[in-house]
């Protein structure tokens, strides 16, 4: 067995046992999400799928579908494109806004759920 440091917070199972997880989140889980460094270096890795579609001159319409789809399976509602291209405007930075976006997809509780 290899250490991960994720894979310890986020219930690496026994594999000498019949596995019992829980589907519930943790503080460990919750304090990673916050402040770890596996997901803090995936949204801004020049490899990671946020930087191909700035690189691609996407427009934040299509990142946000695209995310929408990736995380929950579905087209995101009018009125919740229109929030999220405004709180991306609101930002400034379209970058930090788009990373901040998909920082509270990765964070919602739907996100959650289906994965």
């Amino acid at each position: 067995m290899f250490y991960s440091r994720f894979l310890d917070i986020y219930g690496r199972p026994n594999r000498l046992t019949v596995p019992d997880r829980s589907g519930k989140a943790n503080l460990g889980e919750a304090l990673d999400m916050l402040a770890g460094p596996v997901y803090n270096e995936k949204l801004t890795a020049s490899t990671g799928r946020l930087q191909r579609l700035l690189t691609a001159g996407k427009t934040d319409t299509e990142i946000i579908q695209e995310f929408y789809l990736a995380a929950f399976t579905r087209l995101p509602e009018l009125d919740e494109l229109t929030r999220v291209r405004n709180l991306v405007e609101q930002r400034g930075e379209r970058q930090e806004g788009l990373k901040d976006f998909v920082w509270a997809v990765l964070c919602s509780r739907e996100f959650a759920e289906n994965h």
